[in-house]
């Protein structure tokens, strides 16, 4: 026999399916792209050990804009599936009994989200199904899985999220880095002085990275890069990340309301 939340839960499969395909794309776009890290001399500091500054140059593509339609796909499964929730205890629970042609049950069975404990609309709406007699245990577990309690910001990313793509798609950028790991070559002069290749971090954020040692020093540089959004509030980390945040918060909201049905 089928579960009143089974739709809600198959809607988070779907979404999970969108994102590994967002992965798999977004693997193949930056294994296409060119990008160097290279080094170049400034002033000597001395004579047998020259001053030697690690620059980075990312040259990447735009990510495509199917990337964006793709995410689009991907936060709409995972908002409906928390809509599902409150439509099904609406199916369950209100009396009268829910009626699809009335504009204003339509309108209030939704999932609400809100930035903050205070909001007036909130309030109204958590007003509003407690009349309709939803039980008081799902509207306390509907206050718990807000935004601004510890452990639901992602549901707000999620609704900024599903907010930009009802206008147009996000837009995505490329070209932040964790770090960049530069691994230098011993010099044959410097053996005894240098027991092992010398190896630099340039953390997030920073330009450039300094190392002393001979001018001719061989280098090789890994950079790691990543596609992260452009205009909308949410961290700058890679895109998949914050999706996968959402997705499981998400997951671990649906099962708490079973116990409703």
């Amino acid at each position: 026999m089928n579960h009143p939340l089974d739709g809600a839960r198959l809607k988070v499969v779907r979404a999970q399916e969108h994102l590994d395909s967002l992965k798999a794309e977004i693997r193949m776009y930056l294994d296409e792209q060119p990008h160097e890290v290279r080094s170049e001399p400034k002033h000597n500091v001395h004579p047998a050990y020259p001053h030697i500054e690690i620059l980075r140059d990312l040259t990447p593509a735009p990510p495509p804009l199917r990337f964006s339609a793709i995410i689009g796909d991907c936060v709409t499964n995972v908002r409906a599936a928390l809509d599902y929730i409150v439509w099904e205890l609406a199916q369950r629970h209100f009396v009268p009994s829910f009626d699809i042609a009335n504009r204003n049950d339509r309108r209030i069975v939704s999932f609400p989200l809100s930035e903050t404990a205070t909001d007036a609309g909130l309030k109204n709406r958590l007003n509003s199904l407690t009349n309709r007699k939803i039980p008081a245990g799902a509207i306390t577990e509907i206050e718990a899985a807000q935004p601004y309690n510890a452990g639901y910001e992602p549901l707000w990313w999620l609704h900024e999220l599903v907010n930009r793509d009802k206008h147009r798609m996000p837009l995505l950028t490329t070209g932040e880095f964790d770090d960049i790991t530069i691994t230098f070559a011993t010099p044959p002069l410097y053996q005894d002085l240098i027991k092992q290749p010398a190896t630099v971090t340039v953390p997030r954020n920073r330009q450039a990275a300094t190392h002393t040692m001979q001018s001719n020093v061989q280098m090789k540089g890994e950079v790691a890069i990543y596609v992260t959004w452009k205009d909308i509030s949410v961290p700058l980390v890679p895109v998949d990340r914050t999706l996968e945040q959402i997705i499981e918060t998400v997951t671990n909201v649906i099962p708490r309301f079973d116990r409703f049905f």
